[in-house]
């Protein structure tokens, strides 16, 4: 994924919260006045990539095109609706569902499916660890240190994605995998 589609996509998330959870640090007095995407581009390339995790809560990939499904909204901000193979289903279904007419118009975006990376909580989960070890035992674990990430990257990783594996094993279990989708990449199409 582009910054530039990093910066569209968070602009676009933006626009219908006022709050600062992104991590952005914006004032939402700011974002009202002006377009949301002008933070996010005086952003560097890590606070850009850090508040795309916690805006969205997964890694910043490309769906498969294969995976690809598209939906529609009547209003630019409104509920989107199904999950279509391609735009021109959007646009037929729009046409009947909405009753629309010639020169009405319907926003059709890209469908994404959320991939759920618990891993990037790992480190709040060994802070947590130490910080109750701490609580239970006093300064007899005081040396303990499990989140320290110097030196251990490449373990840390292993047990980062085997923490996502483990997460995304439960909830196919529990039968929770999301069936909802965040759209991007939306555009204005006038019905002909």
């Amino acid at each position: 994924m582009t910054r530039e589609e990093k910066v569209t996509q968070l602009g676009d998330r933006c626009k219908k919260r006022s709050c600062m959870w992104c991590g952005c640090r914006a004032m939402c007095e700011q974002v009202k006045q002006r377009d949301s995407r002008y933070i996010f581009l005086n952003m560097t390339d890590e606070e850009l990539d850090a508040s795309y995790e916690l805006m969205f809560g997964i890694e910043p990939k490309d769906q498969e095109p294969d995976k690809i499904g598209y939906a529609y909204s009547i209003r630019e901000y409104g509920n989107f609706i199904g999950e279509y193979d391609s735009i021109e289903e959007c646009i037929e279904d729009a046409k009947r569902i909405e009753n629309m007419k010639p020169v009405d118009i319907v926003f059709v975006g890209r469908a994404v499916k959320p991939e759920i990376n618990a891993g990037m909580f790992m480190d709040d989960v060994l802070d947590r660890i130490e910080e109750h070890m701490y609580f239970e035992y006093d300064e007899c674990a005081e040396g303990f240190d499990i989140s320290t990430r110097e030196g251990r990257e490449e373990i840390f990783a292993k047990y980062e994605q085997k923490m996502t594996d483990l997460f995304n094993e439960y909830i196919k279990e529990i039968k929770q995998v999301p069936d909802f989708s965040e759209v991007v990449d939306v555009k204005e199409i006038v019905i002909e």
